[in-house]
């Protein structure tokens, strides 16, 4: 948390902060009148302190989840006041249906029906608070403060001469840009000293400061806040050293792309002046979170191989009906940091197989991963119609229930619940070493790009946005991972 307030542009913090008392301020409005003065609850005070305690502490928590997943603390949305309105409102109904749910889970049915109208004061409460602070205060601010340049952050551009003039040009024409550009680190360092851009009637000239070895002198000298990464013609790997130099160099680093198209087409990114900019963080994680995650992964592997348990003994008997040998397929892939482990999953192939065409169509579909495709085209990673594959097989595939094994790999400690996807030995042979970053971290029964692209993205893509992962990771974001796997699995999208 420390982490992504330290990242955040203030009003961004504000924002959060003003949510917060919101929400505080509409619970008590909607305690008060529905039960002030209730003699039921007079008798029962400590009861009644405790569900409202607890009520309250989860309904802060979904209410502030559902704003970040539905993007209400990015700027492009804060500036746009009927998007906003669209999004508070939904917001707000899925923290309500979460709330009564959890009411009649963890406590009785007969408070829904006792608390209706506190439930509807709520809400009322929420939703009107929340337009007036948003929408009649926080955004007017917002927009007169960039008019009147009032809390400019310093932005240092990186990239070539081409894609920063595009960038600089959207920015001095957006009239709601609060970035001040301070100036340009060119890695080629051509001839020119400035970009110079045409600004309503008026030119307007930005310098070229220097090289990227000068860029920890340029961020320090001009105090900069924030570093925008803007390049189209590099190779992969130049790309990714870049991004460890500005990481190093700035707390602060977005990056406009083309490249990285597959994030921004994916996840919902944030916007500057009309173009998308991906955020890299300087610390994947920190060790709080990864203790965290570490908790979660044993109390939700756990579970899910207890509760699941009937489910597997019909998946097994499945696999018996369609193809002699046995229920579990246990296979050696590679981990974090190159460790190879034994992976499980439910066996969906016919025993003793060949696995020679596999092999040499994954090291193809890898070496080839560099070349231009096009965006439309399915790009799969697994051979589609495979005949090894029984058709009881085929649907565990289609539905993704052949991993379920895999809850004991993330038990063990050999996986976690998100993240990369382990890859089989040939296919770490055949990585370049830039690709190999993708499991630096442990790998995962579901990432990002099984959530959102699945066997739709190229290899490249695919590690892309592993990269982003670990680059981004959160418990925040695995959570929006999970929720987002669930209709993939369901849909059986993009499996083989």
């Amino acid at each position: 948390m420390k982490t992504y307030l330290r990242s955040q542009p203030g009003y961004k913090v504000g924002l959060l902060l003003l949510d917060i008392v919101v929400f505080a301020l509409s619970l008590s409005i909607a305690i008060w009148q529905s039960f002030g003065h209730n003699p039921v609850i007079e008798k029962n005070l400590d009861a009644f302190l405790f569900f409202a305690t607890v009520e309250g502490s989860f309904g802060l928590i979904v209410y502030l989840a559902t704003f970040y997943f539905n993007n209400l603390y990015k700027r492009h949305i804060i500036v746009r006041q009927l998007r906003q309105v669209f999004l508070i409102s939904k917001s707000l109904l899925i923290t309500l249906a979460l709330v009564l749910l959890f009411t009649v889970f963890f406590f009785h049915l007969e408070l829904v029906t006792f608390g209706r109208f506190f439930f509807f004061v709520l809400f009322i409460c929420c939703f009107s608070f929340s337009i007036i602070s948003r929408i009649f205060v926080v955004t007017p601010l917002i927009k007169t403060a960039a008019i009147k340049n009032i809390g400019l952050r310093n932005l240092l551009l990186v990239g070539d001469n081409k894609k920063c003039s595009k960038v600089i040009e959207l920015f001095i024409n957006d009239p709601y840009n609060h970035f001040n550009i301070v100036g340009i680190v060119d890695e080629a360092m051509l001839l020119a000293t400035e970009i110079t851009c045409n600004r309503a009637t008026e030119r307007f000239s930005i310098k070229i400061l220097g090289k990227i070895d000068d860029l920890a002198k340029i961020v320090k000298k001009n105090e900069i806040n924030e570093i925008l990464i803007a390049i189209d013609k590099i190779p992969y790997l130049s790309l990714v050293h870049l991004v460890e130099k500005c990481i190093k160099a700035c707390p602060v680093v977005r990056i406009y792309s083309d490249f990285l198209q597959i994030v921004v087409n994916k996840m919902h990114v944030e916007q500057y002046s009309k173009i998308s900019v991906i955020m890299l963080s300087q610390k994947g994680s920190t060790k709080a979170t990864e203790r965290i995650k570490r908790c979660i992964d044993i109390c939700c592997s756990l579970a899910a191989l207890i509760v699941l348990s009937p489910f597997f003994a019909g998946i097994a008997l499945g696999i018996k009906l369609s193809s002699p040998g046995p229920v579990f397929y246990k296979q050696i892939r590679i981990g974090k940091d190159g460790k190879a482990f034994n992976f499980y999953k439910f066996r969906s192939m016919h025993v003793s197989n060949d696995n020679k065409d596999h092999k040499k169509f994954v090291q193809n579909f890898i070496k080839k991963g560099n070349a231009s495709s096009n965006s439309n085209e399915i790009k799969v990673f697994k051979i589609t119609d495979d005949p090894r594959i029984f058709k009881f097989g085929s649907f565990l595939r289609k539905t993704s229930l052949d991993e379920f094994p895999q809850f004991y790999n993330v038990l063990k400690g050999d996986m976690s619940l998100v993240g990369p996807r382990p890859c089989l030995p040939y296919e770490w042979e055949c990585y370049d070493n830039w690709h190999k970053n993708r499991l630096n971290i442990l790998p995962g029964c579901t990432g990002i790009w099984q959530a959102l692209g699945r066997s739709s993205v190229s290899f490249e893509e695919m590690v892309i946005l592993d990269l982003y992962y670990i680059s981004n990771m959160s418990i925040w974001l695995d959570i929006r991972i999970i929720l987002q796997t669930f209709p993939v699995i369901f849909l059986g999208k993009g499996g083989y």
